[in-house]
Order: C-alpha cells, then sequence, then structure tokens
C-alpha cells in the first residue's frame, strides 16, 4: 500500500498556521505537521476551536506536532522543564486529535559510554511518554545524524525506545538524519511492524553528510541521500502512514510557498507510490 504525502510546517518556515493549511490543502497535501511555536503564535489572537474549524474547512488531518528538542540526557532541571512542554503540547494535540508528540535526542560527548545513554534517555523518555499518555497521546522519537546528537540511527533511537519501555512510543525516520548518522538500511529491516510512527521525506545537498546541518535539506531526489531505497524499505517493513516533506531551507524561504509545496509534493510522490 501506497504511503500518503503530508508538510511540515517547517518546508514552509514563513508561513503562519492558517496560510500554512491552505497552501496545504492546495498543494494536494492529506495531512501535516505542525510546529509548535507556530501554535503558540496562533493562540495569541485565535481559538482550538478556531483551528478545529479550519483544519475541517482544508480537509487536513494533524499527523504530529514537532518538536521537544534534546528531550533526552538532561539534567534533573532539564528534564522537570521538558516534562512540563510534553505536558503543554500533549494537551494541544489531544485539542487538535493528534495521535503524535516527536521528541528529539539530547547531546552527550561521543566518549560517553553507550549503555549510559540508553539507560538514562530510556530512562527520561519513559517518563516523557507518561506524561503524553495521560492525554491519550503518543511519543515519537526522532534521531538526529548531526554531530554531538547522542542517538543518530535507527538502531540506536529503537534501542532507546525499548529500553523506555512504553507503548505509546514509536520512532521517526528522516532521510536526512539517517544520511548525516550513517544509518545502514539493515537498521530498517530489523524494525518490528508498527516501530515507524513518522517518515519525514527530504534529501541533503551535494556535500560530505557528516558536515551537514539541518539547513541543508533539499527537495527529495535534488540532493545524494539514498531516498528511494529509505522508502522502499519502510514500504517492505509495513509502513504506510505519511510521508511528510520536511526541508529546512533559506532558499526555499524565499521563494513563493505554494510553488515549493507544490514542487515538493510532485518530488516527494514518484518516491511513495
Amino acid at each position: 500500500m501506497a504511503m500518503k504525502l503530508g508538510i511540515n510546517g517547517s518546508t514552509l518556515e514563513n508561513c503562519g498556521v492558517s496560510e500554512f493549511l491552505d497552501i496545504a490543502a492546495q498543494a494536494g497535501y492529506g495531512g501535516v505537521e505542525l510546529r509548535m511555536p507556530k501554535i503558540d503564535e496562533y493562540l495569541k489572537s485565535k481559538t482550538f476551536d478556531d483551528l478545529r474549524a479550519e483544519l475541517a474547512k482544508t480537509g487536513m488531518r494533524v499527523i504530529s506536532l514537532n518538536s521537544i528538542e534534546y528531550s533526552t540526557m538532561q539534567t534533573e532541571a532539564e528534564h522537570q522543564a521538558t516534562l512540563a512542554e510534553v505536558d503543554k503540547f500533549a494537551r494541544y494535540a489531544a485539542e487538535l486529535s493528534c495521535p503524535w508528540l516527536i521528541g528529539c535526542p539530547g547531546e552527550c560527548p561521543d566518549s560517553t559510554p553507550w549503555d549510559e545513554i540508553v539507560t538514562k534517555s530510556g530512562a527520561q523518555l519513559a517518563r516523557l511518554a507518561d506524561t503524553a499518555w495521560k492525554y491519550r497521546v503518543n511519543m515519537a522519537f526522532e534521531f538526529v545524524g548531526f554531530p554531538g546528537r547522542s542517538a543518530k540511527t535507527p538502531s540506536q533511537a529503537w534501542a532507546i525506545v525499548k529500553e523506555a519501555n512504553r507503548g505509546n512510543l514509536g520512532i521517526t525516520v528522516d532521510v536526512a538524519n539517517f544520511h548525516s548518522g550513517r544509518g545502514l538500511l539493515s537498521e530498517l529491516s530489523a524494525l518490528p511492524a508498527g516501530a515507524v510512527a513518522v517518515y519525514h521525506i527530504n534529501d541533503l545537498r551535494n556535500m560530505p553528510p557528516e558536515k551537514a546541518g539541518a539547513y541543508d535539506r533539499v527537495m527529495p531526489g535534488d540532493g545524494i541521500s539514498p531516498v528511494a531505497e529509505i522508502s522502499r524499505e519502510l514500504k517492505r517493513i509495513g509502513y504506510n502512514g505519511y510521508a511528510c516533506v520536511e526541508i529546512f531551507n533559506h532558499d526555499y524561504n524565499r521563494r513563493d510557498p505554494l510553488g515549493v509545496a507544490g514542487e515538493a509534493f510532485e518530488k516527494s510522490a514518484r518516491f511513495v507510490r
């Protein structure tokens, strides 16, 4: 079964929530990932009732809220602040019938023993998941391949999720993070059915992957990442949810947002059919 296409608010970074929803609908997407700061900005002048009405009008489903940054490997004080953040945005998610919050791993020195990372990250992720579940919301742990992050690959993220041992946890697979973290297709093959909650489809510009940053993402197929292979492997293990276009790119932000959304739809569609 083919995946469905969604779009992340980061791809149209200069758009507010209302404009983003309208453009997503015009471009043909079936779902959206909303950025948490944009929701806060929206709620300064409008309500959840207004937002639910706009979602209904545009036919958009909220796939996830993005994202709880540096959510693991924290000091106790940092962790308490993150628990409060999860509580807030899980409540937002429940208001929008959104099933997933995305959380990203924290940083640690490269010399940190892996068993220490798994133990500490798993314990903190478990508490975050418990907090989200108060609102019947799930958490998708997204490995991040850029330097300094404590979980850079699918197998590392899954090891931490298994350590956390909560039924409302899954992982997010992002092409750019997979490539920059030197992930292996065999790691995706080894994931059990249902492990992948969200798929972020994008690409990395032509550069050494280990030197890439968040804003070095480009349209799927325009870079050097194995987009086709990752998409194919996810389909093989049974993933048939949303492939969400998540592209941080300053050049795209200077272009017409509807044009960017339409181009991203066309370039992503060939990988998910």
